[in-house]
This record gives C-alpha cells, structure tokens and sequence, in this order.
C-alpha cells in the first residue's frame, strides 16, 4: 500500500503573544511562501531590519540542508531580513514548541507536521487564510490537510513543503495462512486484513527503522 502522509512535515507561522506585528507578520509569510514554494512573488517588509528565527527538527538530514540554502537564497533577495535557523531535538521538539508559545518566546516560523499535529498545536499557529493569495495556495497539493476540519475553505495553519509516502511490504504466505485472499486496498480492508492476521498468531502492522521495530501499530 503506498499513499501520501497525512503528517507530513510543513512550515507555519508562529504566534507571540497571542497575535504578531504587522511589520513582521507581513515578512513571516513572505518566509514561508518562499521556503515552502507556496508564492512565486516575493514579500518582506518596506524599510528597517527584520530579524526572524526558524526552528526545525531536522537534524542533519536533506530537509535541514535544502531549509539553510532556501534560507539564504531569500536573504540574498531581502537584504533587510535575516533569519536565524535554529535545529531542535527531534526527541522533544513539540513540546518545546509547546513550551515557547506559553511563555510567549517561540520563533517566528517553525517546522510542523501537518494533518492532526496541525490541529493539535493550531492555537499557537496563525492561520494564513487572506494572507496568501488563494491562487497560490490553491495550487499546493494537499493543502486541506492543514486546515480545520480539513476543509481548505477553512483556511491553512501551516504550508507543506513535501509530499511523503508509507511503504508497506507483506507476506504471502503469511496473508494465505491467515485467510487474507487479496491486499487491502482501503481502510475497512486493512482492518479486516488485520483482524485475520491477529487471530492466526501474526502482528499485522509494525513501524521500525532500519530492521529495528519500533513497536506494532496495529
């Protein structure tokens, strides 16, 4: 089974003190329509220096590279506008987002996952409906994800800047063992699929990394 990630990584605006400037509202977006490709027209800010941070929780893989030289490619275009880029713990990085937004300190953009993480975590996030222009955002792919009931009408808390997908492999001698005549194409099909491989003594779904099961999912 192969489709795309309802979670998967994003960047949003973040919230200071319940609401944010203008000045740097404005240039927040103009940060993230850049980086996330969402705008094809610049923005920024009308005169002054601009100094805004980025947090991810990239670590050291692609995405963290490809954030770095997106980063300096729109500081070259807006000279006026530095922006930090600050690489948090993977491990507890939500909950220093969490902790940031209650104290009133967080960054200005951050790496989000979208989908359910979105919603979890929107009343630090500021929904951008009417700050990017909707043509714009009618051209990124999955964008409901990242809106109230995901509903893109609702307007997006965050901007996807990828697509990514699950890969599952199976067992056909372990789905003919347990009854499972055909892989499962939708949801009610997997759980069904589920259910027979649990009765007959296998663990249907497990998640892991590099051979190293990280526990079973279902």
């Amino acid at each position: 089974m192969r489709g795309p990630r309802k979670d998967g990584t994003a960047l949003c605006a973040g919230k200071k003190g319940g609401t944010l400037a203008r000045r740097r509202w404005i240039v927040g977006v103009a940060v993230v329509a850049i980086i996330a490709g969402a705008c094809s027209k610049g923005g920024g800010t009308t005169g002054g220096n601009v100094t805004l941070t980025l947090w991810h929780n990239y670590g050291t893989e692609q995405n963290a590279t490809a954030t770095k030289a997106l980063v300096a490619a729109f500081e070259k275009a807006h000279p006026n506008i530095k922006i930090n880029v600050v690489s948090q713990p993977a491990d507890n990085y939500f909950s220093l987002l969490q902790a940031s937004a209650v104290s009133k300190n967080g960054p200005d953009l951050a790496v989000m996952w979208t989908g359910l993480f979105t919603l979890k975590y929107k009343n630090f996030l500021l929904n951008l409906k009417g700050k990017i222009p909707d043509s714009d955002l009618a051209r990124v792919h999955d964008i409901q994800w990242t809106a109230d009931n995901f509903d893109a009408a609702n307007g997006p808390y965050v901007i996807p800047l990828e697509i990514q997908f699950y890969i599952g492999f199976y067992n056909k001698d372990d789905f003919q063992k347990a009854g499972v005549t055909s892989v499962p194409t939708t949801w009610s099909q997997l759980f069904a699929a589920c259910d027979k491989l649990k009765a007959a003594g296998f663990t249907p779904l497990v998640y892991g990394n590099g051979g190293q099961n990280l526990g079973a999912e279902i």
